[in-house]
């Protein structure tokens, strides 16, 4: 009798683990889990640590809780004044609300191609409603001129607004509740001329120093 006992102990011990090693999971920091039974959403664990779940029935989807970079393609696009530039823009977001995420993103790939979709049309939308100026430069303050003639002979003295209220604007039309995201940061890495336009802001440069001059 003892010589079947000891492989059934065996057998009962190995069973017991398996069922511990699919009952548990753990959760990093940083991280966010989905649990799902039978593919449907019923628990959400926010908590880093170890956590239970019924084994087998019920899965673990990690989400990452940090924030999410993401990095868009080149666009050209013209501005309120018909000036066409290409603008590269970089963002960075988060998973907030990680059921509603789950249910109608499911993961980071999915919520970067939505991105590329709603920061993309809100980065046209807004230039387009901006001056190049605007674009491109840091601050809103007023120009200031080296002489009172170059101030007279300046066709816009005066900009309202700096390449950091754009960017804000651009931040604020971007509304990500539905999908369970939000967007936290939106900045321009680069700003291009067009061949055209940057030939005339070459000229106007060439005209501002001459006049300075004298």
């Amino acid at each position: 009798m003892n010589k079947y006992l000891a492989p059934a102990v065996v057998l009962i011990a190995v069973i017991a683990l398996v069922l511990l090693i699919a009952s548990v999971f753990i959760v990093e920091e940083g991280k966010q889990v989905i649990v799902t039974q039978f593919g449907r959403p019923v628990n959400d664990v926010q908590s880093a640590g170890l956590h239970f779940k019924s084994p087998f029935i019920q899965k673990a989807y990690y989400l990452e809780k940090r924030l999410l970079p993401w990095d868009g393609a080149p666009e050209s696009m013209q501005t309120k004044d018909k000036k066409r530039i290409d603008i590269d823009v970089w963002a960075r977001w988060r998973i907030v609300e990680p059921m509603t995420f789950f249910v109608k993103v499911r993961n980071e790939q999915r919520g970067q191609k939505i991105l590329d979709d709603l920061v993309d049309s809100a980065v046209r939308d807004v230039v387009a409603r901006h001056n190049l100026i605007d674009v491109v430069r840091k601050s809103n303050d007023e120009l200031i001129y080296e002489t009172e003639e170059l101030e007279r002979t300046e066709a816009d003295p005066v900009f309202g607004r700096g390449r950091d209220d754009v960017e804000e604007e651009i931040l604020d039309e971007v509304d990500l509740t539905e999908y369970g995201m939000e967007l936290v940061q939106v900045r321009f890495k680069r700003v291009n001329y067009v061949a055209s336009v940057r030939s005339t802001v070459y000229d106007r440069m060439i005209s501002e120093r001459l006049r300075i001059a004298k």
